[in-house]
């Protein structure tokens, strides 16, 4: 009688993964390590101090003023540069008022109060930018200055006050060894307001109606050292074989479900501006995964551009 096998992964309270053996004799645990400065800029394993990933570029001193008579006020656009592998969000903190400020009725940075009727502004959501990692070219962010000032003519005032800015990691394992739906974000004209990845018996990946079928769930694993992803279909061949998310092998620029092909079966997941909403990128082709619509039926292929409704995907994660 051959002895059942499994593994069950679960996290621990300080985030690491444990594996469970049972009914076996054996297991394997990977160890990675770091050697000499720990280089924030690329993949590779996480120090124990999350925080090591934060590196950011931002300015030191900005400007306001007011434009006319009716004491609108306005500012140049500045720019927070992320540096780092990891994402990052950025938070502005209760502002530290420390002259004339009483001359302002309103200050705000983007959308995000600073000042209010010459006091402090709190409460609201004050994240100021989520910049996804940085892939090649360092992701930019732009804010600036508006308000109201009390005071619209006479003798110039130099208000003075501090903006604390906070920074946290965007966990780029938010999805590791979590079975998740992929639905398309691009218009659909069909009855169904929903469309999901679905992975047909013939291994061709397609968009159709969310339904409870299991060839609309994937398995997502991460690879902590390249920081990319392979996403398995919950559905094996015949064969009993896994089949993998996979782009670019010899049919163009299609995705398909397949058997696992290096480089073209790992993905990453870029945040977008909108929480949930991500950029799906293929490492192989350097592209991006996509649809023309959202319609059932249509083909899911990879192109170089980012910006339609096509190429951004929402990732439910899925209750087991």
């Amino acid at each position: 009688m051959a002895l059942l096998t499994g593994t069950v992964i679960s996290a621990s309270a300080n985030g690491q993964n444990y594996q469970s053996v049972i009914g076996g004799t054996y297991g394997n645990i990977r160890v990675d390590g770091i050697i000499g400065d720990f280089d924030n800029t690329t993949a590779g394993p996480s120090p124990e101090e999350i925080n090591e990933w934060i590196n950011v570029t931002l300015p030191v001193q900005t400007l306001f003023w007011t434009y006319n008579d009716e004491g609108h006020i306005t500012s140049p656009s500045y720019s927070i540069i992320n540096n780092s592998f990891r994402g990052v969000s950025v938070n502005a903190g209760i502002a530290d008022l420390q002259e004339n400020t009483d001359v302002l009725n309103v200050l705000n940075v983007n959308n995000i109060p600073l000042v209010a009727n010459g006091q402090a502004a709190v409460g609201g959501n004050r994240e100021l930018a989520r910049l996804t990692g940085n892939l090649g070219s360092a992701p930019t962010t732009e804010f600036s200055f508006n308000g109201q000032a009390a005071i619209t003519s006479g003798e110039e005032i130099n208000p003075h006050l501090i903006m604390p800015l906070t920074f946290s990691v965007i966990d780029h394992s938010l999805f590791d060894q979590e079975m998740i739906h992929i639905y398309t974000t691009a218009n659909r004209t069909n009855v169904n307001p929903d469309g999901r990845l679905d992975l047909n018996p013939t291994g061709s990946l397609v968009i159709w109606n969310a339904t409870g079928v299991a060839h609309q769930l994937w398995h997502v694993e991460l690879d902590a050292t390249t920081g990319t992803y392979a996403i398995v279909n919950a559905i094996n061949n015949q064969a009993g074989e896994r089949r993998f998310l996979t782009a670019g092998l010899g049919n163009g620029n299609v995705v398909d479900g397949v058997l696992e092909q290096g480089n073209y079966s790992r993905w990453r997941f870029i945040q977008t501006e909108t929480p949930g909403i991500y950029n799906v990128l293929n490492v192989g082709t350097g592209e991006y995964m996509s649809v023309s619509n959202g319609n059932n039926s249509q083909t899911v292929f990879t192109i170089s551009s980012n910006q339609a409704a096509g190429s951004r995907w929402r990732i439910n994660r899925v209750n087991q």
